[in-house]
C-alpha cells in the first residue's frame, strides 16, 4: 500500500498539487479498530492500510469524481444508510438483477457495502465484504444512490489502486480547470 500511495503521491504533487495538499495524515491504529468497531466488520487488511496512509482527502478530488473519506467520515455516512435502509427509505430494497450486478447482491444498499469515497453528490465508491454469488469479499463496487450498486470496479482496494496509479503514469488522466481529475 505504501508504494502505491508514493506513486499516487508523486503524480498528485507534480500534476494536481490540490489534490495532493487535501490527503490528510494517516489514522491510528487505535482509530482503525474504532471504526471497525463502530461498523460492526472487519475491514480488509488493504484497506486499513489506506486509511494508516492517508485518513480522507478533506474535498480534494484525489480519485476521478472522488474524494477519500476520513474513517470519521466514513462511520457517519454507513451509519446513515444503514438507518435509512431499516427506515425502508429504500423501499422493499431490491433492484433489478441485471448481469453486471451478478456479481453484487441486488439490494438498493447493503450493510455490507462500506463506502470509502464519495462525490458529494450521494455516491460512494465502497468495499464490499457482502458480495453476491459470483463476487468476491472486498471487491470495489460503485453505488449510486438512484440505482444501487453499478459495477464492480475492482477485485480490491489494492487493485483499484494500482490501476489508479498505473492510468496516473500512463497518461490517461488529467487536470482539469477546476482541478479535479478527469479521463483524457
Amino acid at each position: 500500500m505504501k508504494e502505491l500511495w508514493n506513486r499516487i503521491e508523486a503524480w498528485l504533487r507534480a500534476n494536481a498539487p490540490a489534490a495532493y495538499n487535501g490527503l490528510q495524515p494517516g489514522a491510528s491504529a487505535e482509530a482503525i479498530r474504532e471504526a471497525e468497531s463502530r461498523l460492526q466488520a472487519s475491514l480488509p487488511e488493504d484497506v486499513r492500510a489506506c486509511f494508516a496512509a492517508h485518513n480522507g482527502s478533506g474535498y480534494a478530488n484525489v480519485f476521478p469524481r472522488f474524494y477519500l473519506l476520513s474513517l470519521k467520515e466514513l462511520v457517519q455516512e454507513s451509519e446513515r444508510l444503514r438507518a435509512m435502509l431499516e427506515q425502508g427509505a429504500f423501499g422493499n430494497n431490491e433492484v433489478p438483477s441485471y448481469a453486471r450486478r451478478k456479481r453484487i447482491k441486488p439490494n438498493h444498499w447493503n450493510v455490507g457495502w462500506v463506502p470509502f469515497a464519495h462525490d458529494t453528490g450521494g455516491n460512494y465508491l465502497c468495499v464490499d465484504l457482502d458480495p453476491g454469488a459470483g463476487g468476491t469479499v472486498e471487491q470495489i463496487i460503485e453505488w449510486d444512490h438512484e440505482e444501487g450498486a453499478t459495477q464492480v470496479l475492482a477485485a480490491s482496494l489494492s487493485t483499484y489502486l494500482a490501476a489508479f496509479a498505473a492510468d496516473l503514469e500512463a497518461g490517461r488522466l488529467r487536470t482539469n480547470p477546476d482541478g479535479e481529475l478527469e479521463f483524457v
